[in-house]
């Protein structure tokens, strides 16, 4: 592990940004929390004169901006919403800002997700990016936050090796944890501390090719076979610990969501429709919210665990798609991955984050070219 300019390049970016070629930022400006289009709303670039008006369904475009740049969002009756952004050259980049009420404000948390190989992060409002292994050799995946959110894991991988390291998002020195198989993916840290979880296919002598769930202690490093017997894949626990959910595939069925006890046992399959996949719970443990293709296309689903009834969340057209879904600490939002901006009504080039709030069904865009995204 090299440490060169970590502080600078935490500044900077992962990249050198070329201040010849323009980039741009476009999106919607939405009522802060029902996401419906705010009329009347001025976009400002900040140090400039320049101000652009949305149009009436809330939605904007700035271009001729440069490397980096600083906006502000106003509208009668809302607060100021000041957004900073780097921008790669040429990037056009689509976005939605919510806007609160006059004298309100918005939770920000901090979001952890991929890109390029490398582990970033951007608030919940979609600002501030900045690329929190700039220094690190070979590619860094599978982000997920530690008790606190304090610091960070993530699986690395080099030729030869694949480990799983955690560090401070302010740059301080990586820790190594582990070495793992090199098919490691999906870590996923247990929330009462000291373990992760994460999905894998290795070689047994005795059994074969085998695809499993197994768990990693933080302290020793200590691995163990938690699940396996078939296709398994996206882990995730439940809020208090208590319980292990994930999607298995024993051919010829589809894929299904199954859940068991922490260690994997007492395992049953949970009741849906068509493929269901990526499960996670919601902080009360009494909803899971998951990706299926039981109408077509992969969206987003909400079920009550007691129940197995789900109700769909996003309907995305022929095309699209919804995937990873992961719950907001207060349960009103679910952060997931798409290649389909509702507000713009496009597809996207590349998938990037998106919001969705369980009250209203609104969606909003947080950071485009992104995966793998947990908050």
């Amino acid at each position: 592990m090299k440490r060169l300019g970590i502080l600078a390049l935490l500044l900077t970016g992962c990249a050198a940004f070329d201040r010849t070629e323009p980039s741009a930022l476009s999106g919607t400006i939405q009522e802060y929390p029902e996401g419906t289009p705010v009329k009347g709303a001025l976009v400002r670039v900040v140090g400039t004169d320049r101000t652009i008006a949305a149009d009436a369904f809330g939605r904007f475009k700035v271009g001729d901006l440069g490397a980096s740049a600083s906006l502000q969002f106003w509208a009668p009756g809302h607060a100021i919403a000041t957004r900073r952004f780097r921008l790669l050259p040429g990037e056009e980049r689509a976005l939605d800002v919510p806007l609160p009420d006059e004298g309100e404000t918005i939770p920000v948390s901090w979001v952890l997700f991929e890109r390029s190989g490398r582990i970033w992060s951007v608030d919940s409002l979609g600002s501030d990016e900045r690329c929190l292994t700039p220094e690190l050799d070979g590619t860094q995946v599978s982000p997920t936050w530690l008790a606190g959110k304090s610091q960070f894991a993530f699986i690395q991988r080099i030729p030869g090796r694949t480990q799983v390291w955690s560090r401070y998002p302010d740059g301080r020195p990586a820790r190594y944890i582990a070495e793992l198989p090199d098919s490691a993916a999906e870590l996923r840290w247990h929330p009462l501390g000291n373990m992760f979880v994460y999905a894998s296919t290795y070689y047994s002598p005795s059994r074969g090719m085998v695809t499993a769930l197994r768990s990693l202690d933080f302290n020793s490093g200590v691995q163990q076979e938690l699940v396996s017997g078939a296709a398994e894949a996206n882990p995730a626990w439940s809020a208090d610990g208590h319980q292990l959910v994930w999607a298995r595939r024993t051919a010829p069925k589809p894929w299904q969501i199954w859940m068991a006890g922490p260690r994997g046992e007492r395992p049953h399959p949970f009741a849906g429709r068509g493929s269901c996949v990526e499960p996670a719970f919601s902080p009360s443990g009494s909803q899971l919210a998951f990706a299926s293709n039981a109408a077509g296309n992969w969206d987003l689903y909400v079920a009550g665990v007691g129940t197995g009834l789900s109700e769909p969340l996003t309907d995305v057209p022929a095309g699209g798609w919804c995937r990873r879904p992961v719950w907001s600490e207060t349960g009103d939002e679910i952060l997931f991955e798409s290649n389909y901006h509702p507000g713009l009504k496009k597809r996207l080039e590349t998938p990037g984050l998106f919001a969705v709030r369980l009250s209203t069904h609104a969606v909003r865009a947080i950071v485009t070219d992104a995966r793998a995204g947990t908050w």
